[in-house]
């Protein structure tokens, strides 16, 4: 087989710097800051393994294609695929949690939205091979920041932006909170259509094909480490960390959500007070929730119990026979506290989910007993 030909260009990249580089960050993950041990070498050696492969497969790349390469072009592909290996290391790039986790989006329908019908409306960028054979890691990360800015860059030039990105989060709170305020927006503007509360699994995201799920948070960390964080303006991400945001890339990602229901049927759960619809921002509705007078009553942890397990089955929506996801949607709701909603309760989180599991237990007897019942 031919080799490739190279043509080295006056003041070409130095390889063997980039592989120094890559190899000081490997010792810097050690605690002497250098390798001591025979599992630090290995580790050091695992890297070089790492590097070679890397060079040998832009080589048979480069050569795949029949034309003429210089050494330039080379090294800056083996540099780009070298970062993104490190970027997909420490991002953790889809990553299937241990156990079940739900990510929840405010999502705007317009009017020609089918009732029910999720439309993901973004570019529908792969996240693949030829995405990362075309794209830098850092323009991977302007592109992100881009996406965390939409909305404000939306308000100023007075229409939609799309992105290759969806976003949501794995605070309910915050995002029933969001969608109620879309859904005012949308109305105080006179926007045909409406506002529903899109539930996705994880797990399902993470095995879906063409989708790929990051974690915000974990971007963020890496561009710290790697003294990028000034890619992403200071603002954004603090808006990131503050609803743990994890955004969707890809293809396909209709078939993934779990759950869509209306703000409409939302906004009435016994969870969902006044204060908490009307207030602009999370903050706000604290102060308002503060000022209230009823605070000061006391719910009794059977009635709180009732609260709590009817709300996450009115978010469950036509899934609110699915008694796991309910008892999971239950953990959430109380995850902040029953204050948060502007419940007064003495009773503890503990007893209060112990309680919530009794009901839900006793409501699925209590419907299996029906069924029987209807089937004799």
């Amino acid at each position: 087989m031919t080799e490739p030909r190279f043509f080295p260009l006056p003041g070409s990249p130095d390889l063997a710097q980039l592989v120094q580089h890559h190899l000081e960050k490997a010792q810097q993950g050690f605690p002497a800051l250098r390798p001591t041990t025979l599992e630090d070498f290995q580790v050091l050696a695992d890297k070089v393994s790492a590097i070679a492969r890397v060079c040998q497969t832009v080589t048979k790349r480069l050569e795949a294609q029949g034309s003429t390469h210089d050494a330039a072009t080379a090294f800056k592909q083996v540099r780009n695929e070298l970062d993104w290996a490190e970027f997909i290391e420490e991002v953790k790039v889809d990553l299937v949690p241990t156990k079940r986790t739900l990510l929840f989006r405010a999502h705007q329908h317009t009017a020609k939205d089918q009732p029910g019908a999720y439309n993901a409306r973004t570019l529908e960028v792969v996240f693949d091979d030829h995405y990362r054979q075309a794209k830098s890691v850092n323009d991977f990360v302007r592109s992100l920041g881009t996406h965390l800015g939409k909305t404000e860059r939306e308000t100023k030039i007075g229409r939609r932006l799309i992105t290759e990105f969806t976003s949501t989060s794995s605070r309910l709170n915050w995002t029933l909170h969001l969608t109620g305020k879309k859904s005012r927006e949308q109305h105080e503007q006179g926007e045909a259509g409406h506002v529903s509360f899109e539930i996705f699994d994880l797990q399902a995201l993470s095995k879906t094909p063409n989708v790929t799920v990051f974690r915000v948070a974990d971007v963020l960390d890496f561009l710290q480490t790697n003294g990028k964080s000034s890619l992403i303006p200071e603002g954004h991400q603090r808006w990131a960390r503050n609803c743990d945001e994890y955004v969707i890339m890809g293809r396909g990602v209709e078939n993934a959500v779990l759950q869509t229901v209306p703000w409409s049927e939302l906004r009435v759960t016994p969870i969902i007070n006044q204060q908490f619809r009307n207030a602009y921002t999370l903050k706000q509705y604290e102060r308002f929730r503060d000022n209230a007078v009823d605070r000061r009553i006391e719910t009794g942890s059977e009635q709180v119990c009732k609260m709590v397990v009817e709300s996450a089955k009115a978010v469950a929506g036509h899934k609110a026979s699915d008694a796991a996801l309910v008892q999971l949607l239950v953990r959430l709701i109380l995850e902040p506290g029953t204050w948060f909603w502007g419940i007064n309760s003495s009773s503890g989180q503990e007893e209060l989910r112990d309680g919530c599991k009794r009901l839900i237990e006793s409501e699925l007897v209590v419907k299996m007993g029906q069924i029987s019942v209807d089937e004799q």
